[in-house]
């Protein structure tokens, strides 16, 4: 159900998308990035993913943000103090219950 409702958002056919990934971070966990811009032996991949959606499924009072390191967006958001450090350094989203992050690739040919 959750893929058919995902592939209708994003308008691409669930048979074309991977498995769905439960991800649990713990206070202080952190992960390296797992998307299409870095090594993509490392993610097990011929090609580059045409699309990412993260389904945001807990509240986090503070941190828990995805983060976006990209040097010219770090000045782009204003910040208070209920973000993290981690997501002062870049562009970042922070996690709230039932919504989703759709992040595509401005230039699919890499």
């Amino acid at each position: 159900r959750i893929e058919d409702r995902i592939s209708g958002w994003i308008f691409l056919p669930k048979e074309n998308s991977e498995a769905v990934q439960i991800m649990h971070y713990v206070h202080e966990d952190t992960r390296e990035c797992l998307d299409y811009y870095g090594d993509k032996a490392r993610l097990g991949f011929d090609e580059s993913l045409m699309a990412t959606v993260v389904l945001y499924l807990s509240n986090v009072s503070h941190g828990g943000e995805t983060l976006f390191r990209k040097p010219e967006s770090k000045n782009s958001q204003p910040k208070e103090d209920t973000w993290s450090e981690c997501a002062k350094t870049g562009y970042a989203v922070k996690p709230l219950k039932g919504n989703a992050l759709l992040d595509v690739p401005l230039n699919t040919s890499t």
